[in-house]
């Protein structure tokens, strides 16, 4: 009965929404440091609920623990991926966050902080490596791109609560509380559809056919079964190794584009901004409330998510990400020109309204395109038997340029100057400018069989293919 009702979109649609559910969670402890990181700093046992007080070297390896583990959990999710389905996988996925505050709830000193920072680290692997291959696969082309949306828009919601709550609650009674999402996630993905593609990996067409009509609903094509079969079956017969990526276009063009994506996404400063904000805001003597402003950034932020679900499937993905990445460097270079003033003496008091402006209409446009764009390329571009293999090599490049940046950031300020910081998130944002728009292709409202066919040419130069299929796109 339910599933009549729940067939077509509405299932794709709810499937989506659960998963972003647990990436919800996963915000919350993402952006924790954010607020917490400054709270440890200064606790002197006596103003929070947790004994512990921290050094600022301390502090940026509790910014950037999670990010250093990416590489080890990636490949480790490949392992449990290729073994158990992208859906079994992401079941568990909030388990290692549970854990992570549990661990701070009861933290005594500040090993109980990097232990859950690495925990957070493997949530966040599974989640970025199973979560977009997952939504890609279930979701009907018209509407994946908005589905794929979702994972950025409830990151950033479970980030603004972290931003707000995080900072208002003690450390321990904010830990509690971050538990109840993550076990509801648990208990309600469960009952969720396994991808079609995963039964056909496994040869149960059965169940691969009776997935595919739930999914698509009344809008399931007889034969379609048989061409996504063919298309999966022709894919897993090319066994993937370090040679058949380098030797393939389709393998090379994927690969690069994700990966670049990624690490641009960290080189431009979106992850050290949003993990340093309070402290942003705290050096730059802004005389209003560092929760307020950290509140109103937050807002923005998911205000940048949901925006950009709106223009995703009716501009496409290169738009997005070429506006996106310069309003960056501009904003960077605004920001960097902003602690060059401090930092000489100029009085800017009278203008700290500009600092927050900055600093929310920064994240509303990297929220708005690269950071977004990110899992929206790694749930379309990878084929079936490299989906797995290609987001954990794009997770590996964020991992290890976010852990640089969020790592060399609190040493840069008080080496250089907070200034140096963001005129080098300016110069990486203009030259992903330039680099995406030599190299990305668009996307926009094709399957994912058309994609492979459209990264598979190689008669064509890659740009000029690019601006065939973007002019395309435009008169459509």
């Amino acid at each position: 009965m339910y599933k009549n009702m729940l067939s077509g979109y509405p299932i794709q649609i709810l499937s989506s929404f659960i998963v972003s559910l647990g990436i919800l969670s996963f915000g919350l402890g993402h952006l924790w440091v954010a607020p917490a990181v400054p709270k440890l700093l200064n606790n002197d046992g006596n103003g929070d609920d947790t004994p512990v007080q921290i050094s600022e070297d301390e502090g940026s390896w509790i910014a950037s623990m999670e990010l250093i583990t990416l590489p080890i959990s990636s490949l480790s999710t490949i392992f449990l991926a290729n073994h158990f389905g992208t859906k079994n996988v992401l079941v568990f996925g909030p388990a290692p966050l549970v854990i992570s505050w549990i661990l701070i709830y009861f933290a005594q000193n500040v090993w109980y902080f990097f232990i859950a920072r690495i925990l957070v680290g493997l949530s966040e692997a599974l989640f970025y490596n199973c979560g977009p291959v997952y939504i890609g696969e279930i979701s009907d082309p018209k509407i994946r791109g908005v589905m794929l949306f979702l994972i950025p828009v409830f990151f950033n919601t479970g980030g603004l609560l972290s931003y707000y709550f995080a900072y208002v609650l003690s450390i321990r009674t904010f830990a509690l509380l971050s538990i109840i999402p993550g076990v509801l996630y648990f208990v309600l993905f469960i009952g969720m559809p396994h991808s079609p593609y995963y039964f056909i990996i496994h040869k149960k067409y059965k169940d691969a056919e009776s997935t595919l009509r739930f999914l698509r609903g009344k809008d399931y094509k007889e034969g379609e079964l048989k061409l996504l079969q063919e298309a999966v079956e022709t894919e897993m017969q090319n066994k993937v190794n370090i040679k058949t990526v380098l030797s393939n276009q389709s393998y090379r063009v994927s690969f690069g584009i994700v990966l670049m994506t990624m690490s641009f996404q960290q080189l431009c400063g979106s992850t050290a901004v949003a993990s340093y904000l309070h402290y942003i805001i705290n050096e730059s003597y802004v005389t209003h409330n560092t929760e307020t402003v950290a509140l109103i950034v937050g807002i923005i932020t998911v205000c940048g998510s949901l925006t950009s679900t709106f223009w995703i499937d009716r501009k496409g993905r290169r738009p997005l990400i070429l506006v996106s990445l310069t309003a960056s460097g501009i904003l960077m270079l605004l920001l960097a020109v902003w602690f060059t003033l401090k930092d000489h003496g100029f009085d800017l008091r009278s203008y700290d309204w500009l600092l927050g402006t900055i600093l929310c209409v920064y994240q509303f446009f990297v929220n708005f395109g690269i950071i977004n764009m990110s899992f929206v390329l790694a749930g379309e571009l990878f084929s079936t038997n490299t989906k797995n293999y290609g987001t954990s090599t794009a997770l590996i490049g964020y991992g290890v340029f976010g852990f640089i940046t969020n790592k060399i950031f609190l040493f840069i300020n008080s080496a250089l100057g907070m200034s140096y910081n963001f005129y080098g998130f300016s110069f990486f944002s203009f030259l992903g400018v330039l680099l995406f728009y030599i190299y990305l292709p668009e996307t926009r409202q094709k399957t994912l069989v058309e994609i492979q066919e459209m990264l598979q040419q190689k008669k064509k130069k890659l740009p000029k293919m690019e601006m065939k299929v973007v002019n395309n796109e435009s008169v459509k």
